[in-house]
């Protein structure tokens, strides 16, 4: 499987909704499968929508405790983070974009804003239009596609991005 994963929060803020629709646009592309990890006001009714919408390539794995996490996005080819269009959100930085980046996989940046900014400058994924399911479809059309070594290497760039300029240590010290 070519496994496209969001971690986290699961609200409103998240617009799952647009990943239900994505994922339904992909129902041809059964090597493709959508993990849902986290817990949130809005899992169980996405959970009860993917059922209706009969969504054999999505699965909700529910809350995970922290040090299960990183095995969890290693298995991943895609790490998604998505976050609703909102003025408010384009200022927000998630900290799982710096988690994400760490991880050394390419990140879909489905989101406006300083986060996306931080992907793409880091080189460590692409974007596409947040609340598009159109757009998210075909992004992941595209990565798919994308040889695995290229994949390796956004994923690889990001990593180091998020060593030299996102570490702990360097910004603590920048702090003091």
């Amino acid at each position: 499987k070519f496994t496209v994963m969001f971690a986290g929060a699961i609200g409103p803020a998240q617009d799952i909704d647009t990943v239900l629709q994505a994922a339904r646009l992909l129902a041809d592309m059964p090597e493709v499968e959508f993990i849902i990890a986290g817990e949130g006001t809005d899992r169980q009714r996405l959970q009860a929508e993917a059922s209706r919408l009969r969504l054999q390539n999505i699965r909700f794995l529910g809350w995970r405790p922290a040090d299960e996490m990183p095995t969890l996005l290693d298995e991943a080819d895609v790490l998604l983070l998505h976050l609703r269009d909102d003025p408010l959100f384009r200022i927000t930085i998630p900290h799982k974009t710096y988690t994400y980046l760490a991880m050394g996989k390419p990140v879909l940046a489905a989101l406006n804003g300083d986060a996306a900014d931080v992907v793409l400058t880091a080189g460590g994924g692409i974007s596409c239009r947040p609340g598009c399911p159109e757009d998210l479809a075909r992004t992941i059309r595209r990565l798919v596609e994308m040889p695995g070594s290229e994949r390796r290497l956004i994923g690889q760039r990001g990593r180091e991005a998020a060593c030299r300029l996102y570490s702990r240590r360097l910004l603590v010290r920048q702090v003091e």
